[in-house]
């Protein structure tokens, strides 16, 4: 930890703050949540999970109104085809 905190931090200008270091060596623990102290790489993931799940319903959705339109589009193509007779 101690080698993590004498490193400048990635934009390469300020040492890193303890909680940054803290951050990154227990990246999977709980500890910075628990305290009430998130990292900004935790939430930032926890912003993309949620947008992963929005698009894969978005996505279902769609689907499942593309399956839609298909069945619409032959039922209209079976009535002109009785018109036409």
């Amino acid at each position: 930890m101690e080698e993590c905190l004498a490193q400048p931090s990635e934009d390469g200008q300020d040492l890193k703050t303890s909680l940054q270091v803290v951050a990154h060596v227990l990246p999977k623990s709980s500890f910075l949540h628990n305290i009430g102290m998130e990292s900004t790489q935790m939430k930032e993931n926890a912003k993309a999970i949620a947008m992963s799940k929005c698009v894969q319903e978005h996505e279902g959705e769609l689907q499942a109104e593309n399956k839609g339109l298909v069945g619409l589009r032959s039922q209209v193509v079976d009535l002109e085809k009785k018109v036409e007779d």
